[in-house]
């Protein structure tokens, strides 16, 4: 569905350099979210210190592979604290 989304503002005419995806910091297969690094989105790696979907030590080596494949500049981090009680 991430694909058909991106696919769907391309067409469009939106400039995917102004679009952040989120949420992709869960994935520890980075196909998609390499994919989505060359629409030219941005990369949204969030809910970092939450271990549900992965750790945050698997996340940062995500970022890290991201960095030295050269998506630095496209990389967000972020917290997605959307609860009171995470705080």
């Amino acid at each position: 569905l991430l694909m058909e989304q991106l696919a769907i503002l391309k067409d469009e005419k939106v400039d995917l350099r102004r679009v952040a995806v989120g949420h992709l910091g869960d994935f520890r297969d980075l196909r998609r979210v390499y994919a989505v690094a060359g629409q030219g989105a941005y990369l949204g790696i969030d809910h970092i210190g939450m271990s549900v979907q992965q750790t945050d030590r698997q996340r940062a080596k995500s970022v890290a592979q991201l960095v030295r494949d050269g998506f630095a500049h496209q990389i967000l981090l972020s917290l997605d604290l959307c609860q009171k009680s995470r705080l």
